[in-house]
This record gives C-alpha cells, structure tokens and sequence, in this order.
C-alpha cells in the first residue's frame, strides 16, 4: 500500500479529476470504467433535466434594460424548487442534501443546472460540504477563472475558497456556471437604496420601459415597470391596485461637454434627492433609488399615473357651469399642500450622514456657473467661510415651477383630483445662504419662459432668490383659478393672448436696458374682469375665489422683492403664500352653509368668457369654438321615457302601479325644509356632520351609505342634476330620483314634474313574478312597434341554425316537462314561426358545473324523445323560462344545439355564429351566472330608498343609483369572455340579467328595470343592432380608431380554449370586411386599412410577452405570425398620425393573401376560418443597421429578440411623409416597420418577430440590400 501514500495527500475531488482524465486515454475500458467513474446511476435521466430547464427557462422574464438578457423573478424560486423537484433531478440525494437545497442554495442549484456540468448530485454535495450557498452568489472571482486549476507539486491549491468545488469542472463547465448565476442575482430594491452601483453582468428586473417623450440635454424619463418580486417598499405610491410596479426611470446621459461630469452630476443629484427625501412630505415626489449599471446613470422616483398637472385640466374639462363648493374646496387643499411643500423646500436645514460618518452640517453647495450650453449645473461640495451668522443653514429652490413639473397621482378618496407633488427636484438648486439674496449668479438656464419672474431679464446678471419660486407659484394658481371658472377651453383663450414683444410674457413686459418690468396688461385686465363680473368674485361679500385672485395680484404676481430700493408691495415668501391659503380654507369651514367657499350663483354669464379677447393687448384672435363631442366618448346620458314608464305601470294591477310606502320618511329639520325638484344643491356639509345627521336622518343616510368611506377630508355636496342626485360633481349618479304615479291617475298622461324626473321604480319587481317578465314582454313588443331597424330582417329558413330546442307553447301538451331538440330543416313545425331566443352564457368550470351537451351519442335520443326539464342544469331552465314568457318557441344553446366532442360538427357551425346571433329575434344574456349550474334568475339585493313628497303631485322617491350598465355588464364577468364580444355585437337586441337588475339593449339605447333609459356614444357602436353600420357611416379616421379598439379590446378576453381566438370573432370580422368592402383576415383589412392593421404590436403596459398559441393539429387552418390572433395577450397599435404617412406601393409594397384571389369575383369576401387559401406576405425584407442604438424603439412580440443567431430583418410598411427644414434640407424619415426573422438558417421562409417605428438612418437601402421574402 506504499505506492498510494503520495495520493493521500490529495482531497477525493482531485483524485475524482484525475481519474476522469485518465479515462479519455481508456475508451476500450469505458464501459467497465464508466461504471466506476460517472456520476450516472445518481443523475436523472437527460430528459427530466431538459424538461426542467425548460420549465425554468419560461418562467425567467426579459429585463428591458438590457435586450437579450433574462431573470428569474423572486417568487418563482420557491415554486421551481420544491423537494419533489429536488428529488427527481437527484434520485439518489439524501434528505439533507434536499433539506439544503430547499433552505439554503436554490439558486445554486438552479444555476448548476443551467451550467454545463452534467453530475448536478456530485456538484450539489460539494457545494454543501464547502458551505456554498445562496448568498454566496455572485461568484466573481469565476469570471477570471481561464483553465481548470493546475496542483502545486506540494499539494496545496492558492485559488479563492469557494475553488475547490470547481476543480473537477472542465472550463466550459466553470464559465457556464459563471453565465448562469447571474439569471438568479437580479437585485431587489428598496425605497431606501441610494447611489448603488452594480456590475454590467447584473440583470436588472426591469420588463418594461416605455420612452414617454420627456426629458432634456441631460437626460431622458421613462415609465418604467420593476417586477414586483423585485421591489419591497411598504406603503408605497409606486404599486398599483393590480400589484404591479411602476417607476419614473431617468438616465442620464454620458455626454462630453466641457464642464460636465455624469457621475458627479448624478451624486449630486442623488444626494439632494436623498436629503428633500428626509421631508418626507406629501406633496413632494419621492426618490425610489438610484443606481449605476457599467456606464449607465440612473434615477429612480414616484410614477405619477395621472400624469402631470397640465394633463388634468385638459383631461377632466370641467364644465363651468357645474362649479360646486367640493370642487373649490379640493383645489384649495391641493394648492394648500403645494404651498406647505414650497415652504419646508425653501427653509430646510440639512444633517445629511456621508458613508457613516456622524451627523451634522452638510458642507454648503455652492452653485457654480456651468457653461451656457449646459441645462445642469455643477455643484461643487465645500465648506463656507463668511457669513458666520448664517448658522450653517441651508435651503432649495425649486427653479423651473411649472404645470408639466406638478405630477397628478390618483386617489380612490379623492378621485376627481387626487394628489398633486412637485417634480422634477433634480433641478432644485440648494442655497447656502438663509438671506433672500445670493452673491452668485444662478446657472439654471432652461426653464419655461412663461412661467419665469421678471428678474431673469431685468437682473439676469444677478443670482435669483427662492422667491423666484413664488412667481411662478402665482401663474399656476391664476391659471388652476381660469381652469376652476371657465374650464379648459377658457384657459386655451388665456394661452393665445399675444405679449407686446418677443421679450414679454404673458405675466410681465420688461424693459432690459433700464432693468424695469412690470405686470403685463394680459394678465392685470383678465384680473379686473374676474373681479368685477364673474359671479364667484363679484358679490358685495368675500369670496374664496376672489380671496385667491387677490393673493396672486396683490402678493404673487409682484416684480419689487424685499429689500430693494424703493416702497410699496413686496412679493412674499412661501410662509406667506401656505398662511395665507390656509386662512382662505378656515374661513370657508368656519363658513359652513354660507357663501364664502361657494356663492351657488348661477354661471351663465360666465360665457362671456368666450370675448375676453377683446379686452387683452394684441391678441387678435377668436375665442375658441367648442369640439363637437367625441364619437367614443364613454359618458352615460339619461333620456326621458316616461311614455314607456307610464304605458308598462297602467298595464300593472299590483303593489309596483301604486304609490310605497304609505308613510313619508323620517328627515331632520333642515332635510324637511327642501325643495326636491326646485332646489339645486341640497347638501352642502362636512363628512363628521353629515355621518351624525345620518343616525337620525334617512336621507343623510342614504347619503353617507353612498359616501363609501370616501371624501373623509373634504366638504360633502349633493347636487341634483335632472333625476340623479351627484357627489361632489363626480359624473357618475351617487342617488337616483323617480316618480311614481299618482293615486288617481289613469290613462292619462302622467302629472308634471318642474324637475323633469324620469317615472321609475324605486324596488324592483319579485323575480318570476308576472310583472318581472312582463316588462321584459312589454321591451320586446314596443321595439318591434317603434324601432323597426331592430328587427331580424332575415326571416329565411337558410339562415335559421342547424338545430334549435322546443320550449313548447301554451297549447302543447307536457309544456313543462320536455324540451325537444330538432333539426330546422326537416322539421314542418318550423315553417309557420321561425323566431327563436338564443342564449349567452359561461360554461363554467367543471367541477362546480355540469357541462350537459349533445353529442353523436345520444343526439339521436334527443331528437326523438326529447329532453326532461328537470335534467337541465339550471342555466339552461332559466333560459327555457325566459323563452316560454315571451311567447317564442324556440331556443337555441350553443352546447345542446351544435354536436360536441369527437365527430362533432363545431368547426362547420362555429362559422355560422354570424347568422345564428344576428338572425336571433332576441338574445339572452346570462351575466350574472359563472357557469350552466349557477343560473341567472335569482334575487336581487333590495333598494334602499325613501318616499319624498312635495305639496302636490306625484309621489318621489330618492333611492340607490343602481343604474349602472358599464359595471353591470360591459366590465361584468360574462363580457370578459371571448366568445361574447362577437355575440352581443351581432345580436340586434338583448336582454342582460345581472347580479342588480335586469337590462335591455337595442338600437335605441338601454333601458334598466328601474324604468329608467341611457344612452352611451361609445356603446353604441357594439349595441347597433345592424352593426357595424353606425362605425362606417363616419370618418375614415372613426373607422380606424374602431376596429383597433374593437380588437384591442378583444384580445384581453378569456378564453377556456387559446385556440378559439381566431374563430370566436371571425363571424364580427367577417361583417366588418362586407362593410369596409374589401378582402380580410386574422385581424388585418386589405385596401387602405391594410397597412396600419399590420402595425399592431405587444401592449407592454400590460403583459411582458405574447405567448404563443399551441393550435391543434386538426384544426384546418393556420394563422400566420403577422396576426395577433396568433397569439395570446393584449396587443394595441403603433401611433401611426393621420395623413403624415406615404404607405408602400408598387414593387415594394407587401403582397397579401388576398392579393392572389380573383377580384372579379362576386362571392363572399376571405375571411378568417377559410382552410384552403393563402396565408402568406410576400414583402422585401431589408438589413437593419445598428440595431443595438434603437433597440428600444422595437416592441417584440415575445418580449425580447429572438435567443437565436436567426438574422433579423425589417420590412417597410410606410414611411413618413418628406419634411423640410427652413433651409429646403430634407430632414430624416420615420419609418413604420414589421420585424421579421429567418424560419430557416437558409431560405427566403421568414416569421414576424415584432414592430417599431425606426429612423430611415438605421435601415439598409438600395436593390440589392432588399430581399423578396414569405412571411408565414
């Protein structure tokens, strides 16, 4: 045994090594070797492994900084890593070897396997017995590691602890692990991480990161998406309802410019951010981070999802006319806070820490100035020396205030204008002087002249003081004050008045030379005409709007600043500003009920507005003509139907007809003293007051049930608008109002109402009582006496289904015991009525539905023998209910009438969904069911409501709005199915049953159990009952912005089978093709459509990647990669502008499927679900040029590029119209690009991979550059 001593001094590993080697110098011993030597028989087979890796590698995501590179997100660890898994991928290990794995190395093991290393039991055993876990990762040290490590003849390795796991690794082996580790160290971040700097093989989780169009010189903002498991900050603004995290993303740009440093300026920034963190302040944006990637600076903050400050008022578009205390009252507490925000920034002290040292005085920030061309300035760290009196105090100033740099952050309590936050902090310049003057100049150079103080001209040789700040402060609250009065349109009046010279704005003119400004007359006449004719500012007592017109005049707006030669008015500082609003807002609380806040006058003389023109200097201009409303505008209007309402309730001999109850309500003394249909605003309270009335009050009841827990800060009032009473002018009805008939009343039509309230019904009728389907009977027989465009215009027995059920009739004998099923076109019965309902439903899932279909097998015995009612799930019993109370004798249900299963005939009749729901005589719906054995016909949660009487008349009642046909049924969770899309657009009417009451939708509109009638633009479009007429008699621009939110739309339904997507809308798609008078497919329109429908691209705020859709192979069609409708995902549309785009035409042009049919033909357009046509592009495909410089412009289909060396090419689908400079240069061109990648290594066979919108410059031109390709 002496020869083995020399061996001992060598650990198993290294024998194990050299072992391995001897065997490649013994291949004809291998299979006796190879039982001693491999890890095999511990392994598991190849093909476990591989399914493993792939299961892994779908669950990693795209990160969106870095294209090409993957993570496996935080949570997804725990669900791979089970020990079922552990064990099947190590038979053999023991159960602390699994134990280990579980609690301390998962990503260890995942990285080994994804490694090359084939004896993942070996590896994993040596990594327990050296400690090696989890937190042992990154491994640096391996990224150096070039060969397998070489024995020193003493037997003693200098290699890193960690190495001797890795001596029995081959080299590709090592690098591989090197590789892999880092898909598994993507960084978590906090809301506290600052100046982090990670090595560019780190993978940031970022999956998306959409370029909004803002930033600078310096840098660039993106809405950015972290994945949620990478984000761990409690309470924080930046994750949504749907637990998604959104952050504002800015990089800075590495630019070589004399004077510039992005690493100093973005510690810097960093530092300041961190030290306005420390205020921590409510109206203050927040830094979430920041970070250094490789040579990459960036700066993490609050995402504003409602955009800025500018956005809201051109969004929300208030009406004037509908000005109420709430809506002041919020404006004065978000102004309130901006002041409060303005006033810690203007007097903070600073105690900032610096890599641990102890707390105290931060050395002064002096600003130096950077050259002109700069936008940031350097700031330059040291200690000051004068002015001892200072005290080591420090304060900001914001510099560039302006509405784009005041974020909006929606608030569920206050969502008619949420939070405003001053943004945009990396600018605001630290002072290191407490005086309100500085001794040098200041370098901020950029911001918006509109909003500068008059000091920028006629002292810009001198350093500007925070009260520059609180000039800008005063434009933004005169035009929030223009905004609250006259609405958007007012506003836009304000922005086109013109200054005297180029030099002015509209808040000051200034004469440089003599360094003198003053108020300009644009904005001192638009004051006095405030003050002296509008109604909120003009009355004999104090106003709170004419309070803050008069703060911005008297102490805002004001050139001279403290301490300059010279008396009178000086302009204040941010204490000033916050004191002042916060007195304005006691004084309306303490004025409660009075007319302080709001003076209730009415606003019709506030259209006066529209000639303020003529009162400014130079303006020259029109007042704006109001837009035409927008034909997809989502707004809900009620329409008067009370010859209906009257008409059904004669017609009732029951409680519904009469007045209920008997007995008035119990109101508090104020409640009592109200005119219901005179009076305007009918409460007008705090939220404390009216939650106190409420337990003695039944109106102030209903009221505060309405609040919700909502406005718990602000003023509550109630506003009746026609019928509905309105909250705080939100634009939904917080409380419906009805009348009833009056107790003697007839025939006659029923009594006035000075209020013109809709005649409704305050409790809804029983289910399955006669009045319940008699208003269903009553819908159907008034639509087809008065709206004959409702009507099924085909009542031609080709167009009537394969097979429909026989509900029975009155007459028939067994009416309630069967229903029988028979095929139309050999049954006689069906040639006397050919009117039948057909239903909408959910199947549901199996385990709580039963899924009662028709098949080959037992069709035979339905035909003869019927069905037994009580055999029908109880969906389907509702249904044949519903179809027998309308006196129809036919139903058609999608799983009794069409053959299910193998040797069933769905693909023939699914291509039939066109005719069977539009040759319908009516559909019913069943929203509220979740499945066929849930049903849709049961109660309904009772209405609160009260009796109101006036003197005379009818009697009124106040009660819950639950008019609300958006919730109920459009977000409701049948419409979220994809089958249904296509069946209530075809269908010409439909009844709705949902969880509240019960709807009817035709062409007139809808109209609710309550009696009462809506109506929507938008709606209306997919409620046409001979859709989609209403979109195509409109504009070529309607008709695009339809169908592409048609399909949008669309693609974010369910669906039980991926696979249905292109079928369960070819019936829709086929009648938008007949409409558009062109050929069509899978999502894509031929003719003057056909470019844009091809640019549909991944909607990355919604989904990280489209997934694929793994089709059957006895389906008998193919969709091709360029539609969407070949995957699963939402998808939206490239902004393609109207007008401004040359599409591709002659031998460039792409060719479509259709392009080969025979266009003399006079048969049926091509639609989707044809099995035998073409389904190729035919297109040239061109080289792209540094594609990595715009990598980001591309939206990929999958979420990145493809992993493989397939080469990516483009193909132009249009490019931008030519644009000359003023020099008659022609500038570069957009073009508007599909992205398409090799199906083959050779061959002209390619596949869509994605679309972008590319400069000209990064596309190879010229002949022999563009290849003639099929994309399939």
């Amino acid at each position: 045994m002496a020869f083995l001593k020399p061996f001992f001094r060598f650990s198993p590993e290294i024998i194990w090594h050299l072992l391995k080697r001897v065997y490649l110098f013994i291949q004809p011993l291998s299979m006796i070797m190879g039982w001693f030597l491999s890890d095999s028989l511990m392994e598991a087979d190849r093909t476990t492994r591989m399914k493993f890796i792939t299961e892994l590698e779908q669950a990693c995501s795209q990160s969106a900084l870095a294209p090409g590179n993957i993570f496996l997100p935080e949570g997804k660890i725990p669900t791979l890593v089970t020990p079922e898994k552990v064990k099947n991928l190590m038979p053999h290990a023991s159960a602390d070897l699994v134990e280990f794995v579980r609690m301390h190395a998962k990503k260890v093991f995942l990285t080994t396997l994804l490694s090359r290393h084939d004896t993942v039991h070996a590896a994993m055993s040596n990594f327990y017995e050296h400690g090696i876990m989890d937190n042992s990762l990154p491994m640096k040290a391996l990224a150096k590691a070039r060969h397998i490590c070489v024995f020193p003849p003493e037997g003693e390795c200098h290699h890193k602890t960690q190495w001797p796991c890795f001596q029995s690794w081959e080299c590709c082996e090592v690098s591989g692990f090197n590789k892999s580790q880092w898909v598994f160290c993507a960084p978590v971040f906090t809301e506290n991480d600052s100046l982090l700097r990670f090595e560019e093989s780190y993978v940031l989780p970022f999956t998306s990161v959409d370029d909004i169009g803002t930033g600078g010189h310096f840098s660039t903002v993106s809405r950015a998406k972290i994945h949620p498991d990478h984000y761990r900050a409690h309470g924080s603004s930046n994750r949504n309802a749907s637990g998604q995290v959104y952050v504002a993303l800015k990089h800075m740009k590495d630019l070589r410019e004399p004077g510039y440093n992005v690493e100093t300026s973005w510690i810097s920034e960093a530092r300041a951010l961190d030290e306005i963190n420390r205020l921590n302040h409510k109206h203050l944006i927040r830094r979430t981070g920041s970070f250094r990637t490789g040579k990459n600076y960036y700066i993490m903050s609050e995402w504003a999802d409602g955009g800025n400050l500018r956005d809201v008022w051109a969004r929300q578009n208030v009406d004037h006319t509908m000005l109420n205390g709430t809506r002041i009252m919020q404006v004065l507490e978000q102004l309130h806070g901006l002041a409060d925000a303005l006033s810690k920034l203007h007097n903070t002290v600073n105690t900032k820490q610096f890599n641990g040292g102890t707390p105290g005085p931060l050395p002064r920030a002096e600003t130096i100035l950077a050259p002109s061309s700069l936008g940031t300035p350097k700031v330059k760290l040291q200690v000051d020396t004068d002015n001892s009196d200072d005290t080591g105090e420090e304060h900001w100033r914001h510099g560039d205030l302006k509405p784009d740099n005041i974020l909006h952050f929606r608030n569920p309590t206050s969502p008619w204008l949420g939070t405003l936050k001053i943004a945009d902090l990396g600018l605001a310049k630290q002072h290191a002087f407490a005086t309100s003057r500085r001794e040098d100049p200041t370098a901020q150079r950029y911001s918006t002249s509109h909003y500068e103080a008059p000091e920028v001209v006629i002292r810009r040789h001198e350093p500007r003081s925070r009260l520059y700040d609180i000039w800008s402060m005063g434009c933004i609250i005169f035009e929030f004050v223009i905004w609250l009065l006259y609405g958007y349109p007012g506003l836009q009046t304000f922005y086109r008045e013109k200054p005297p010279t180029i030099r002015d704005t509209l808040y000051f003119t200034a004469n440089a030379r003599e360094d003198q400004a003053q108020v300009s007359d644009i904005v001192t006449k638009w004051m006095q005409y405030m003050l002296q004719f509008d109604p909120e500012c003009n009355s004999q007592s104090p106003s709170a709007i004419g309070d803050l017109i008069k703060l911005v005049k008297n102490h805002l707006l004001v050139v001279t600043l403290p301490g300059q030669m010279g008396q009178g008015r000086t302009r204040q500082s941010a204490d000033f500003l916050e004191r002042s609003l916060r007195d304005i807002m006691n004084k309306a609380v303490t004025n409660r009920g009075g007319t302080y806040l709001f003076t209730r006058s009415s606003r019709t003389a506030a259209q006066a507005l529209k000639e303020m023109s003529s009162l400014s200097t130079g303006s020259g201009g029109q007042a704006m003509a109001f837009k035409s409303p927008n034909l997809f505008d989502n707004v809900w209007e009620f329409q008067d139907d009370n010859s209906f309402a009257t008409s059904f309730l004669h017609k009732q001999d029951t409680q519904i007809s009469r007045p209920f109850p008997p007995q008035p309500c119990f109101l508090c003394e104020r409640c009592a003293r109200l005119r219901l249909l005179t009076d305007v605003v009918l409460i007008n309270d705090t939220y404390a007051n009216v939650e106190k009335l409420s337990e003695k009050c039944q109106l102030h009841r209903l009221i505060f049930d309405a609040l919700k827990g909502n406005y718990r800060t602000s003023l509550i009032e109630v506003r009746r608008v026609g019928g509905a009473l309105k909250l705080n002018g939100e634009p939904m009805s917080t409380l419906s109002i009805y009348r009833g008939l009056a107790e003697n009343t007839m025939l006659h039509p029923a009594a006035y109402s000075p209020g013109n309230v809709q005649i409704g019904l305050p409790q809804l009728p029983e289910v399955n009582s006669s009045p319940f389907y008699d208003l269903f009977l009553h819908w159907m027989q008034d639509c087809d006496l008065n709206h004959p465009e409702c009507r099924p215009l085909n009542r031609n027995p080709e167009c009537v289904p394969t097979r429909l059920l026989d509900v029975g009739s009155s007459g028939i004998l067994g009416y309630d015991s069967f229903v029988r099923l028979l095929i139309t076109k050999r049954d006689p019965d069906t040639s006397h009525d050919l009117r039948y309902i057909a239903l909408s439903h959910p199947w549901g899932d199996t385990l709580r539905n039963d899924h009662f279909c028709t098949t080959r097998e037992n069709v035979g015995q339905r035909l003869t023998s019927g069905i037994p009612f009580d055999e029908l799930p109880l969906t389907f019993k509702n249904a044949v209910q519903v179809t027998r109370s309308l006196n129809i004798r036919f139903l058609w249900i999608d799983s009794l009438c069409i053959l299910q299963g193998d040797g069933g005939d769905f693909d023939t009749e699914a291509k039939n969904m066109e005719t069977i729901f539009s040759s319908a005589y009516c559909v019913i719906a069943a929203s509220r069911a979740s499945g066929t054995s849930s049903g849709f016909l049961g109660e309904r949660k009772p209405q609160k409501f009260i009796r109101f009487d006036e003197a005379k008349g009818s009697p009124h009642y106040i009660c819950e709005a639950i008019n609300d046909f958006q919730h109920d049924v459009i977000e409701g969770n049948l419409n979220k199915r994809g089958w249904v899309l296509q069946e209530r657009a075809l269908a010409r009417r439909t009844i709705y049953f949902t969880e509240n009451q019960t709807y009817w939708e035709c062409g007139k509109g809808i109209r609710c159990e309550t009696l009462a009638r809506m109506t929507n633009t938008k709606v209306a479009f997919l409620g046409d009952p001979n859709f989609p007429n209403l979109a195509i008699e409109s504009t070529k621009g309607t008709k695009i912005r339809f169908y592409e939110e048609l399909y949008e739309g669309y693609s974010r339904l369910d669906f039980t089978k991926a696979y249905d997507r292109p079928i369960a809308i070819a019936g829709l798609e086929q009648r938008l093709v007949n409409a558009f008078q062109t050929h069509g497919g899978y999502g894509v329109f031929q003719g003057e459509f056909f470019g844009r429908s091809l640019l549909w691209i991944r909607d990355a705020s919604s989904t990280d990647k489209l997934k694929k859709i793994d089709f059957p192979s006895s389906q008998k069609y193919a969709v091709p990669t360029w539609s969407w409708m070949a995957y699963q995902g939402p998808i939206t549309f490239l902004e393609v502008p109207f007008d401004e785009v040359d599409w591709e035409q002659g031998k460039d042009a792409i060719r479509s499927p259709w392009a080969w049919s025979d266009s003399s033909s006079t048969s049926a357009t091509w639609h989707t679900g044809n099995s035998n046509e073409r389904i190729d592009l035919m297109a040239n495909a061109r080289d792209l040029v540094d594609l990595a410089s715009v990598e980001k412009a591309v939206v990929y289909d999958h979420g990145r590029a493809p992993f493989t060396n397939r080469r990516l090419k483009c193909v132009i689908v249009g490019k931008e119209k030519v644009r000359h400079a003023k020099a008659g240069v022609e500038l570069p061109r957009q073009c508007y690009v599909l992205i398409v990648a090799q199906r083959e290594i050779l061959g002209a066979k390619y596949e869509r991979v994605g679309a972008a919108c590319l400069p000209e410059t990064c596309i190879a031109w010229g002949s022999k550059s563009a290849e003639r390709v099929q994309i399939f």
